[in-house]
């Protein structure tokens, strides 16, 4: 007597004939990952594509601004011009003194306005350094020689092809076109595990017996001196197919609003498109009336203050031909700006901003 020695392997093979068979179902983890990973991919360049836009935005309002505070510095500086002026010929006897209360108001009402100004330039900056994630309190100007440069003034883009393009290459289309086929793919596989199950299960086994040594036992079982096999089926079902059903229309609902949401996002691309484009024609239309206006304004000041010299005008006509010759200034800024931001809507909705600026 010895010691005794035992061997045996199995073989084993499975396959589902009902539940779980085919690709669809087998691969349906894999196809899921892949359209999410790339959903995942859109969505960060829309949102990258989102937050440029941001801060492009708010870098044309901080050029909005600046240009707002050097109008207002110039008008304060032509206040007290025109003050002293005054208060030069009422020393001299030539008006009389109650002249000087209508510039007084006047320069005061510049000071105001410059001191309005300069406090939305300063939170304007503060909104740009959030957007840049600078530290706070960090200097950010706008070089007005470069912003002008960047004006498009003659932009005249297609709406038909910028809508073609808007729809292809909008990164919220994209996205949501890649969230539908997810749902769709899930509906696919929707209620496969409440299916009912067919497997064949077959195996086959060999063993060997060995005393006092391990060597017989390997070779009892390399002959296939012993051993056996099995083939056979299992089969099960549920008692009913409410929960399948269930899940099926759950997923065939899920399908039905992630095509509403991309058609509701085709229809809000369209509108945004319309609206850039109605902001961009309004913008260029007032950028030109408002510099005739404002050629027009200057003319007017200077006449008018031709006519209160030699008497023809009181000092309140003046004020009010330099409030038109500055409003027309400041108009001329916001047409300005809201032209550049027309442009940056527009290349956004078209799914080009992202390219332009981050290649």
């Amino acid at each position: 007597m010895g010691p005794g020695y035992g061997f045996s392997g199995r073989l084993t093979l499975s396959q589902s004939l009902i539940r779980g068979l085919g690709k669809t179902v087998g691969e349906a983890s894999l196809r899921q990952a892949r359209l999410s990973w790339s959903a995942a991919q859109l969505k960060a360049d829309r949102v990258a594509s989102e937050t440029l836009q941001a801060v492009l935005m708010a870098w044309w309002e901080l050029s909005y601004n600046s240009g707002v505070v050097e109008i207002r510095k110039e008008a304060v500086e032509l206040a007290k011009k025109s003050l002293a002026e005054v208060q030069s010929r009422i020393d001299k006897g030539t008006v009389a003194p109650v002249e000087a209360l209508t510039f007084l108001t006047a320069m005061a009402s510049r000071e105001e306005e410059l001191a309005q100004a300069i406090d939305n330039l300063t939170r304007q900056s503060l909104e740009m350094t959030r957007l840049l994630g600078e530290p706070g309190g960090a200097d950010v100007s706008v070089d007005q020689a470069q912003a002008q440069a960047l004006i498009p003034f003659d932009l005249k883009p297609d709406l038909t092809k910028v809508l073609e393009l808007a729809l292809e290459n909008s990164y919220r289309i994209r996205e949501l076109t890649v969230l539908a086929d997810i749902s769709r793919d899930q509906a696919k596989i929707a209620g496969e595990a409440l299916r009912p199950k067919l497997d064949l299960l077959a195996w086959i086994q060999g063993e060997g017996l060995g005393n006092q040594s391990m060597v017989p036992a390997f070779e009892q079982f390399g002959k296939a001196q012993a051993g056996g096999a099995f083939v056979g089926l299992t089969f099960e079902m549920p008692l009913t197919n409410g929960r399948k059903r269930a899940q099926r229309a759950q997923a065939a609902m899920a399908v039905e609003v992630a095509e509403a949401n991309l058609m509701a996002a085709a229809q809000q691309i369209r509108t945004d498109v319309e609206s850039a484009f109605s902001k961009l024609d309004s913008a260029q239309q007032r950028w030109k009336l408002a510099q005739q206006t404002l050629g027009f304004a200057a003319q007017q000041v200077r006449a008018t203050k031709r006519r209160y010299e030699i008497g023809t005008a009181i000092a309140i006509e003046v004020e009010q031909a330099e409030d038109a010759w500055r409003q027309a200034k400041l108009r001329v800024e916001r047409a300005k700006t809201d032209l550049a931001q027309a442009d940056i809507q527009i290349q956004h909705i078209s799914g080009s901003l992202l390219s332009k600026y981050a290649p």
